[in-house]
């Protein structure tokens, strides 16, 4: 029986350790109220277009973006132990606007770089181990430049703005070093205008295209 006692004890004591340093590591992290995360992103577009050529809608006209891929960085604010404020923005990559639909035989009809910028607020799980999931919304800028028409000439694209929500996770390492995952979906629409090149000349078009990227991204991350 004294036997057996001695083996709870030292059980109860080694669990109670445990669960002190847990506490002390989770203490030690809670005072860290920055971070940057950063690493490869990858976009996918769920395109739509309302297209008109000399002010007549095209029927069955419609455009497609190709999904690319570059990096995004975010950094954040904890400005309570489970609410952040953080701000991604992504290194400008190009976007390939072609034509579908009707306007399937037009092939490309531009290029687009954009530049994306996106507040959000975070709510992440109050869990005391490493792995810690996290949920946000909030609202994103787009910046659109350097844009290049090809079967629409002079073409211009307006830069573009909309809601978007978020969720994702992190896996502590150590308290400053971590990975992480992270899926955005953004609701974002812009506006084009060119011309297009018929037997009669140059007659101007414009379009109303809904971009709604879905955008993941993985990588590391340090809270300091």
């Amino acid at each position: 029986m004294f036997r057996m006692i001695l083996v709870a004890g030292s059980l109860l004591a080694a669990t109670s350790a445990h669960a002190q340093n847990a506490d002390e590591q989770n203490a030690d992290e809670q005072k860290d109220r920055f971070f940057i995360r950063g690493g490869p992103a990858f976009s996918t577009f769920d395109a739509t277009a309302k297209i008109e050529v000399a002010g007549t809608p095209v029927s069955g006209g419609d455009a497609s973006v190709k999904n690319n891929t570059g990096f995004a960085f975010e950094g954040g604010y904890f400005v309570r132990p489970n609410v952040a404020v953080a701000l991604t923005i992504g290194i400008p990559p190009t976007a390939r606007i072609n034509g579908d639909g009707t306007l399937g035989p037009a092939g490309l009809l531009g290029t687009a770089s954009y530049g994306p910028a996106a507040l959000s607020l975070q709510y992440y799980a109050p869990t005391r181990g490493r792995f810690r999931p996290y949920v946000g919304a909030g609202y994103n800028y787009t910046l659109v430049y350097n844009v290049r028409g090809s079967s629409i000439r002079d073409l211009r694209v307006s830069n573009g703005n909309g809601p978007l929500v978020q969720a994702g996770a992190e896996y502590r390492v150590s308290r400053h070093f971590a990975f992480f995952a992270d899926i955005k979906k953004i609701w974002v629409a812009v506006n084009g205008s060119g011309f297009i090149d018929s037997g009669a000349g140059r007659v101007p078009a414009t379009a109303r295209l809904s971009l709604d990227p879905l955008i993941v991204n993985t990588g590391i991350s340090w809270h300091f």
